[in-house]
């Protein structure tokens, strides 16, 4: 039973690697499948008013995505293995699922990016807003279980110091997430909100989160500000 426990973790381990490193030529594959719908140049990146300041040949815009996501895989993959040791419990393997994670939102994005090019009914805040839901939701889950490491979680000088604290303050943070998360989506209905909307939430649920452990930490240890 324990050999089968062991197979089943390492399978999963190895699906995740697979995962994060893999996306990047799915998603460039998935871009080649747009090119009969495709201009010559795509509209990559929008300002806050609207306009499009950044275009590039098609055939350049398609291998942007891929590339970031495929740098960030690798990179923010070797980086966790090389702080292995500093990761408590089950956070590593929420580490790797953040990191599909972000390879499926990147996928998302380069997929509402060339359908926004080919015609499709779709404005740039629009595509931020769900990003920005998915993101939200998708920290929410992994924080609410993470045990203390370098890389995913509410870091604070008080979380770092005592258990309970990093605890309690990413579970609270979980929760602000997802609740922000549906917030978010009214971006996608509403596009002129959709700025405000995902920088307001993120601020309070820094600003809370911070104020919050430091209350907390000063609760459990009155003789240590």
């Amino acid at each position: 039973m324990g050999i089968v426990k062991r197979g089943r973790k390492t399978t999963l381990r190895i699906g995740r690697k697979a995962a994060i490193l893999g996306f990047p030529i799915i998603t460039l594959a998935l871009g080649v499948l747009w090119l009969p719908w495709l201009p010559d140049q795509l509209d990559m990146h929008w300002g806050a008013d609207g306009r499009v300041t950044l275009r590039a040949p098609t055939a350049v815009a398609l291998l942007i995505v891929p590339a970031i996501g495929a740098l960030l895989g690798f990179g923010l993959l070797a980086l966790g293995h090389r702080w292995r040791s500093r990761f408590e419990g089950n956070s590593f393997q929420l580490f790797e699922r953040s990191l599909v994670g972000l390879q499926c939102a990147l996928l998302i994005v380069h997929l509402a990016v060339l359908a926004l090019n080919a015609g499709f009914a779709i404005q740039p805040e629009m595509i931020g807003s769900l990003v920005a839901a998915i993101a939200f939701f998708g920290a929410g889950l992994l924080m609410r279980d993470a045990d203390r490491n370098p890389l995913l979680g509410v870091r604070t000088r008080h979380t770092l110091a005592d258990a309970t604290v990093w605890e309690a303050t990413n579970r609270r943070v979980s929760l602000w997430l997802r609740l922000a998360a549906c917030v978010c989506l009214l971006g996608v209905i509403r596009p002129d909100w959709a700025l405000y909307v995902i920088l307001g939430s993120a601020l309070l649920i820094a600003v809370d989160a911070h104020f919050y452990a430091a209350r907390l930490y000063r609760k459990r240890h009155p003789d240590d500000g």
